[in-house]
């Protein structure tokens, strides 16, 4: 939906008819996709003996209004994770970069630059909004390379009017920072020891300790993250009603 919308927005500004758009370009793109769709799908309809695992999967099926409503400032605050760990200096640089990235795109008309992440972003929450579910905070992870062109984009115009000397001199130390920050969190294991990261490297043994003693009465409750873990190894076992 955002790439099509990103289409129809630069046919527009090119003089195009909103007719035409829609005729055109629209409709065949639209049916390709379907078509596309129902081909790559195949393989997995007839694997899992029907539509039912795509159609009626609970994570994809629409929420009520109230419960979608209560749920969506949360969810927005959630997508603060894509920048959990990053100083607060950093994080306004950035932001600055993409500012500064989207004046460049401004100043030099460049539609396509400037018009394809507010059209992927609309696209996106168009959709949001129809299906009226809350997602998981991992499902917007496509718009960050998006921002990152942008910010480099940003980068780049301000360093077109220095020297040679300096534009080295500035890449040489954001890259010398950007090496820093990933040893950094390889060093003290920042990410491994996030509270949404499963990991228990002792799921197999507990899981084989409580195969044995586990009833259809008894429920297993792990914290994370050594839930999912812990839970795919009683699968594997052969538990599975106590979660």
């Amino acid at each position: 939906v955002g790439i099509y919308g990103w289409w129809a927005s630069l046919l527009f500004v090119k003089g195009w008819t909103a007719k035409a758009i829609l005729l055109k370009v629209l409709i065949p793109c639209i049916w390709m996709t379907v078509a596309l769709t129902l081909v790559l799908y195949t393989p997995v309809i007839l694997v899992s003996d029907g539509v039912e695992s795509i159609v009626a999967n609970d994570t994809v099926l629409s929420q009520a209004w109230p419960e979608f409503l209560s749920q969506l400032c949360p969810h927005l605050r959630s997508l603060g994770d894509y920048v959990r760990d990053i100083p607060a200096v950093v994080v306004l640089l950035g932001i600055g970069l993409v500012m500064v990235g989207l004046y460049s795109y401004l100043r030099r008309r460049d539609w396509p630059a400037l018009l394809l992440l507010p059209s992927v972003v609309l696209g996106s929450a168009l959709i949001f909004l129809i299906l009226h579910r809350i997602p998981f905070t991992r499902t917007w992870i496509y718009v960050v390379p998006l921002v990152l062109i942008i910010a480099d984009s940003g980068f780049s115009w301000m360093l077109e009017n220095t020297s040679r000397r300096a534009r080295t001199f500035i890449t040489v130390v954001v890259l010398i920072v950007g090496a820093a920050g990933a040893l950094h969190l390889m060093a003290t294991k920042t990410i491994a020891n996030y509270p949404d990261t499963g990991t228990f490297p002792e799921a197999p043994i507990v899981a084989s300790y409580l195969k044995p003693i586990l009833t259809h009465d008894d429920a297993v409750e792990v914290r994370v993250p050594a839930d999912w873990p812990t839970y795919f190894y009683l699968w594997y076992y052969g538990v599975r009603e106590p979660f």
